[in-house]
């Protein structure tokens, strides 16, 4: 029997007092083999702190995509580095990963297609 998947209109988001969103534009390369189906996890650094493991995406995502992604968390001030992890034995081929606060300007990753790959199931 497959799981019954909740329509969105089931679904609420709140926000916690002082959260802060995240805006996420990601490009996955062209390249073969540059699309994968992993649980993709994301954790930002800045100048205030911290934002903690998020998920990126449960589903990964396809070759030559363009996805966008809001995701909340604490302020941490000016972001000033990126991490990506996965649990799964995937690899994914980001090109380009723009990142927004809400009301602020964009933070651009460029990974210029090196892949994110787990060559056996990673530590977290």
């Amino acid at each position: 029997m497959e799981p019954v998947k909740c329509p969105d209109d089931c679904r609420r988001d709140y926000l916690i007092r002082g959260s802060q969103r995240y805006e996420f534009t990601i490009t996955t390369s062209s390249l073969p083999n540059s699309g994968d189906s992993a649980l993709i996890y994301v954790e930002l650094s800045g100048t205030e702190g911290k934002t903690g493991k998020m998920v990126l995406s449960e589903d990964g995502f396809t070759l030559g995509s363009v996805k966008k992604i809001n995701l909340y968390s604490n302020d941490i001030g000016e972001i000033t580095s990126m991490r990506l992890s996965s649990e799964y034995v995937e690899q994914w081929r980001p090109d380009k990963i723009v990142i927004s606060k809400a009301g602020m300007s964009n933070d651009e990753f460029l990974p210029k297609g090196e892949k994110l790959s787990c060559p056996s199931k990673c530590s977290m």
